[in-house]
């Protein structure tokens, strides 16, 4: 990931305190839960940017017609 530059993950999994994350590139890696928003849950889709302070995570909007 280049500073930045926003990359999209898929939240897979959630199982106590690790989530299970689809990359850009399609490979699958155990995060810890609190790297990621608060309120994310499996099939959530979250924005991830490196910058100098760390990385920066936010929720994106599900796709219209979705139920939340």
């Amino acid at each position: 990931m280049n500073e930045g530059e926003m990359e999209i993950i898929e939240v897979l999994q959630v199982e106590g305190h690790l989530a299970s994350v689809r990359l850009p590139d399609t490979s699958i890696e155990t995060w810890a839960l609190a790297r990621l928003p608060v309120s994310a849950v499996p099939g959530d889709r979250v924005g991830c940017r490196a910058s100098e302070a760390g990385m920066q995570t936010v929720l994106l909007p599900w796709p219209d017609g979705v139920p939340a």
